[in-house]
């Protein structure tokens, strides 16, 4: 099975945005990736929200998930309290909530069965 990608906002940003510093190292990486990318619910929002005056920026969010180029594996409503969960656990490290959904997520196994093997560090 090929490495999966898990990518945030700053990513998606340097995809969209050639203007952006990082465009040319995104585009490089891309060129060597055969799977899909993964990503949340709360990543989607925030990139379409900043792509917003990025000419079609915001459809060619919605494109790419629709050709599954682009997958939301995660579902908030069935761990929403692991989550909570382990970011009590890790609170002294200061997480966003869409990095915290990356940081668990997205695992064929349910976030659930997987947290038993997190210890804090």
């Amino acid at each position: 099975m090929p490495a999966q990608w898990i990518v945030d906002t700053g990513f998606l940003i340097a995809l969209l945005n050639r203007s952006e510093q990082y465009h040319p190292w995104v585009k490089a990486q891309l060129s060597q990736i055969y799977a899909p990318l993964l990503t949340c619910e709360a990543v989607i929002t925030e990139t379409c929200f900043l792509l917003q005056n990025i000419h079609q920026g915001e459809d060619t969010i919605l494109k790419l998930i629709h050709s599954q180029k682009l997958q939301i594996p995660f579902q908030i409503d069935q761990e929403s309290q692991i989550i909570r969960e382990l970011m009590q656990q890790y609170r002294s490290v200061p997480t966003p909530f869409p990095l915290s959904n990356l940081w668990f997520s997205p695992h064929p196994q349910p976030l659930s069965q997987r947290a038993r093997g997190f210890s804090s560090v």
